[in-house]
């Protein structure tokens, strides 16, 4: 802890104590801050011609996060050259996706990456009928009422539970 001010502020995320007439901020031992290469649970926001805005939903080791945004761009979605990729036929606003953190990208937003077999999405609801679609392969799902097929990148599939809770 720090005084500045007039005010007191810790300078770590923890518990406040007493000891010794002197207060003490007890740093929190679970982790806390997400890192490069945490796989983490998203929901698309926004498509752009370059890129997909997501909400963070949860991260392994973690559990559910606070507000936090990230982006996926056209070059991160699949591993193959990204000219022959367009961002409108990998996700569609409302899908939720596994990614995984590349880096803290610019000051709002966490870079993320789904150019791994089992990152992608791992929900999404058919435009015409809004129920949830079903993996048909890696890049297609199909609504099980109309038997519409839509574009995505599928991720493999995973036991989500397992991942993205903490005991």
């Amino acid at each position: 802890t720090y005084r500045k001010g007039g005010h007191i502020f810790a300078s770590v995320v923890g518990s406040l104590t007493l000891k010794e007439n002197t207060l003490c901020v007890v740093a929190r031992r679970t982790p806390c801050t997400l890192r490069v290469g945490m796989r983490v649970l998203c929901r698309v926001t926004r498509i752009h011609l370059q890129q997909a805005t997501l909400d963070l939903l949860a991260a392994e080791e973690i559990g559910p996060l606070q507000v936090e945004e990230g982006s996926i761009r056209r070059e991160e979605i699949r591993t193959q050259a990204s000219d022959e990729i367009l961002v409108e036929s990998a996700f569609r606003p409302g899908d939720v996706v596994v990614a995984r953190i590349l880096g803290m990208g610019d000051t709002r937003r966490y870079a993320l990456t789904t150019a791994e077999t089992e990152l992608g999405v791992v929900q999404a609801k058919c435009a015409s009928s809004a129920e949830i679609m079903a993996p048909l392969s890696f890049n297609q799902m199909e609504c099980p009422s109309t038997k519409i097929k839509e574009s995505r990148k599928v991720a493999k599939a995973m036991n989500l539970k397992a991942i993205f809770t903490t005991n």
